[in-house]
C-alpha cells in the first residue's frame, strides 16, 4: 500500500495500481513485504518513544522471535542498545538463538530460564550489573511478571524508582 487507511488485515483487496507501491522480489519476501510499514515502525516507536535510551544501554523484551521482536533487535544494534531476548522454548532452541544472535541480540534466554537463578545469572553476566532500562511485554502473564522483575535488577537487589 502507498498510504494509510488501506487496510492490512486482509487476504485480498482491489486496488489501482496508483494506490500501491512495486516491491522487487529481490531480497524481500511477501511476508517482510506485507509487514515492512507495520513491524519495524512499532519497534521504532517502542523503542524510541518510553525511555531515553542512549549506546550501551539495555532493554529487555518477551515474544523477541516475534517480526517486531527481530526488528527491535536490529533497530537496536545499530542504535548501539543492548538487548535481553525471551523466547518460549522449543525443540530448536538453539538454531532460534543463532539466529537472533546474528540480528544483533546481546543475550537470547527462554522463558523457562527467566525464572531460574541460572537464568539471573545470565542476565546479571550479560548486563554487568548494569540496569535494563525498558521492558517490551507482547506476550502477557506470568511472562511479563518475570520480565518486569528484571528492570532494575543490580547485583541480585531490586532498585526501585520513582521517576526517569
Amino acid at each position: 500500500m502507498k498510504a494509510s487507511r488501506f487496510g492490512t488485515w486482509r487476504t485480498y483487496a482491489t486496488a489501482k495500481s496508483t494506490d500501491l507501491v512495486k516491491i522487487s522480489h529481490e531480497g524481500i519476501s511477501v511476508i517482510q513485504a506485507a509487514t515492512i510499514a507495520v513491524n519495524p515502525c512499532t519497534a521504532y516507536r517502542m523503542l524510541k518513544d518510553f525511555a531515553t535510551l542512549e549506546q550501551g544501554d539495555f532493554f529487555i523484551q518477551n515474544g523477541a522471535n516475534s517480526g517486531v521482536g527481530r526488528a527491535a533487535i536490529q533497530l537496536g544494534r545499530i542504535w548501539g542498545y543492548k538487548s535481553i531476548n525471551i523466547v518460549r522454548d522449543r525443540p530448536d532452541i538453539e538454531e532460534l538463538r543463532n539466529d537472533l544472535m546474528s540480528l544483533g541480540a546481546t543475550l537470547v534466554i527462554t522463558e523457562e530460564e527467566m525464572g531460574t537463578d541460572e537464568g539471573k545469572a545470565k542476565i546479571q553476566e550479560a548486563t554487568r550489573g548494569t540496569p535494563i532500562k525498558l521492558g517490551l511485554n507482547c506476550v502477557g502473564g506470568s511472562s511479563t511478571v518475570k520480565l518486569v522483575k528484571s528492570l532494575g535488577y543490580v547485583n541480585n537487589k531490586l532498585i526501585h524508582r520513582t521517576s526517569g
